[in-house]
Order: structure tokens, then sequence, then C-alpha cells
């Protein structure tokens, strides 16, 4: 993570660059967020499984995108602040693709236990 002295010897071009691709990254982790609501929303109308069609296309980007802008950006408190929640959110994220995983083993333990 670059110092605050650091960010501020860069070019302006480089910051602007930073920048540009945080928001992309915010706007990736939102969409992804929107997408689980929407599933979410499917699920508790009860409507059939196979009627839903919404995949995220890109569902790592968002938060690689972030936390690599986060390496210029983190000395900014507020841009560490909102990169992490949008890091958190983003559903499409690798962290909660570790976690289904492991709940999807959980489940799969426990019925064969029953």
């Amino acid at each position: 993570m670059l110092t605050s002295s650091e960010l501020d010897s860069l070019p302006p071009g480089l910051v602007w660059l930073a920048w540009g691709g945080f928001v992309l990254g915010g706007y990736l982790c939102v969409l992804n967020f929107r997408i689980f609501l929407a599933w979410l929303m499917h699920r508790l109308r009860k409507d059939p499984e196979d009627s839903y069609r919404h995949v995220s296309a890109i569902p790592i980007l968002g938060s690689l995108i972030v936390a690599l802008m986060l390496r210029t950006l983190g000395s900014i408190p507020e841009a560490m602040v909102i990169g992490i929640v949008l890091i958190v959110i983003d559903m499409g994220g690798i962290h909660w693709g570790i976690a289904g995983i492991g709940v999807h083993l959980l489940h799969q333990l426990l019925k064969k236990l029953r």
C-alpha cells in the first residue's frame, strides 16, 4: 500500500487511473450484489427454480479490481472503508465462492450422517 506522500508523488494520470479502476471494480461488486438480491427475491416468491436465468458473467473481477486498486489508494481512509464494504458485498467474489463450497460440503456431510 502506498503511503500518503508516495501517493502525492505519483503522476495525476496514474491516480485518476487508479480511481477509475476502483469505480469500475465497485460497479461490478454492486452489480453482483444486485444479481444476488434478484435471486433471493426469486426464491422468496417461491418461483420455479428453472425460471431464474440471471448469472454474473464476470464473478471474480469486481473484488479483484477493488483489492488491487486499494494497493494504491489504501492510504485514503474513506477509500479503504468503501473498498472493504464493496469486497464484502460482492457475492461473486472468491471469498463467497469458497464459503459456498464449504456450506455445500457441510450439507452433503450432514445428509450422509442422517
